[in-house]
């Protein structure tokens, strides 16, 4: 990581210079559409919501989370609980629109389709699954090790 005023390579000034471009074009082609620069607005107060959304409910949140599964979760169970957490936060987050039904159409049937709800009950399952199998064998092998067995 490279402090202030130090040298930066030509990687990070090429990556600059393209997000940069990126950036701008992105901000141009928004801002020419047809809600001219009232839609470049709407987006800009949408992600300015959504940052303090961010700061102000989901991270508070995962920091008290984080803090009960440190107090309360046994040291060995803790990893497979974080990401079994981590993993269902996003599935279901990634997912919250096709929940929602935003999209759908009621003359276009095909649009949303499927039944959503279950689809991500069985991925969440599957993560817990993985879970419970992930501290099994963690138990299974602290026991083997405790009776003097082959460690790791």
């Amino acid at each position: 990581m490279t402090r202030a005023g130090e040298h930066r390579g030509a990687a990070w000034w090429c990556g600059m210079v393209a997000g940069w471009l990126v950036a701008s074009f992105g901000v141009w082609t928004l801002a020419s559409g047809r809600d001219g620069l009232r839609g470049a607005v709407d987006v800009g107060v949408w992600v300015a919501a959504g940052h303090a959304l961010h700061d102000l409910v989901v991270l508070p949140a995962a920091a008290l989370v984080g803090v009960a599964l440190a107090r309360l979760a046994p040291r060995p169970t803790r990893a497979a609980l974080r990401a079994g957490l981590f993993a269902s936060v996003v599935a279901v987050a990634v997912a919250y629109p096709a929940l929602r039904g935003f999209g759908r159409r009621p003359d276009n049937p095909s649009v949303l389709p499927l039944d959503y709800r279950s689809a991500v009950l069985t991925v969440v399952g599957v993560v817990w699954g993985l879970v419970a199998i992930w501290i099994a064998l963690g138990v299974l092998r602290r026991a083997r090790t405790a009776e003097g067995g082959p460690g790791r």
